[in-house]
């Protein structure tokens, strides 16, 4: 069982082909033709100079939710961005009453698509208006717009790479970019860790093929620096650009296949809930799902959720927790919320290479879990 999606055969022959692909296929999944286009290394990069396009005045500050990866913010702490953190609740609505709109007020305001869902957006959109915000949604758990994504925003940022099997890639759509202050310039980036990424997918994919099961290689991570002040990036880290290899990727996806990845994800999605549904230990995070979502993960809340995360690991399960909380969050009390769901929340695989066999072994497995009254 896999963490990420990998390339099919087709893909990869078109990868190492010289045939020239279209654009449009991605294109037309991700922005309308009255967007502007901006490919990035990273999602984050794409949230930061997103940010920076909006943002009229000297305050250069915009209102960020609680409940966030840090890791995400570190582009924003480069550029000076100041980071004025609003609550969310435990159902991710944003609290509305725990922003303080003051002179000089932040201009921006992130509005978060938690694992694909768009719960509260229209209170979000009503929240702007009235309060003349720029609305930025950060769709980087998204496959790509939809009647209820990357519509009300004056930008949206995608991350392609969590969705599909790419080594790198983030992309910004500005709604009104004539009138934006940043000019971009696209720049190609290196092959050095983009061909590192795609060593790993072969590497994996020939493990699948083979049928031998892959277990997570434990290394050895540097404790992540939690300081407010800390700006620092990977040096191999690009800014601007995709990379040659994920550009024919990317490229190589033909509109039938984004359907059937949307198609397979949804059905995953549904099967998997269907299959917790009745264990009593597993709470689900959201109840129902929307139409046009195309869901990220399976979110679920359960108690002792690291020693899960271990045991499931163990078993070759490719679970996550997330996120690692900012440390303006993580160290203030106000944000109780946001410490709850990042204690509780397990993100489930419900991807395209998942199987309804995969999908039963997650179940069985919680379901031993239970048996003995929590993880061992």
């Amino acid at each position: 069982m896999e963490a990420i999606p990998l390339p099919t055969k087709r893909v990869l022959i078109k990868l190492f082909s010289l045939e020239e692909q279209g654009f449009d296929n991605y294109k037309n999944i991700e922005t309308s033709s009255t967007q502007a286009l901006i490919f990035f290394d990273k999602a984050r990069w794409a949230l930061a100079d997103a940010i920076d396009a909006l943002i009229d005045s000297s305050s250069r500050s915009a209102w960020i939710p609680s409940y966030i990866c840090n890791e995400a913010l570190s582009p924003l702490r480069k550029n000076g961005i100041k980071l004025r953190f609003y609550q969310v609740d435990r159902f991710l609505e944003p609290v509305f009453s725990s922003i303080s709109i003051e002179d000089p007020a932040s201009e921006v305001f992130v509005y978060v698509h938690y694992f694909g869902f768009s719960n509260f957006l229209q209170e979000a959109v009503t929240f702007c208006k009235e309060n003349k915000l720029k609305l930025i949604e950060d769709a980087a758990h998204c496959l790509g717009a939809s009647p209820i994504v990357g519509v009300y925003g004056d930008a949206t940022v995608f991350s392609p790479r969590k969705m599909l099997p790419l080594c790198g890639g983030g992309v910004l759509c500005l709604t009104n970019h004539d009138d934006c202050k940043i000019k971009f310039h696209i720049t190609p980036v290196g092959y050095y860790h983009e061909l590192l990424s795609l060593c790993g997918l072969l590497g994996r994919k020939l493990m699948n093929v083979a049928n031998f099961p892959y277990r997570q290689i434990k290394v050895r991570l540097k404790p992540d620096n939690l300081s407010m002040n800390n700006t620092s990036l990977p040096k191999c880290e690009p800014r601007l650009g995709i990379g040659e290899i994920s550009n024919k990727i990317i490229r190589a996806f033909t509109q039938e296949e984004f359907q059937e990845i949307k198609a397979v994800r949804l059905r995953n999605y549904l099967a998997l809930k269907q299959l917790l549904t009745p264990l009593k230990d597993v709470q689900l995070l959201f109840r129902e799902l929307p139409k046009d979502v195309c869901p990220y993960v399976l979110p679920v809340c359960i108690k002792n959720r690291d020693a899960v995360v271990r045991l499931f690991r163990q078993k070759g399960i490719p679970v996550q927790k997330w996120p690692r909380l900012p440390p303006e969050v993580a160290g203030n009390q106000v944000y109780s919320d946001a410490h709850c769901l990042a204690e509780r929340v397990l993100l489930l695989p419900i991807h395209q290479d998942i199987t309804l066999k995969d999908l039963m072994i997650i179940r069985d497995l919680f379901k031993r879990i239970g048996r003995n009254e929590g993880p061992a």
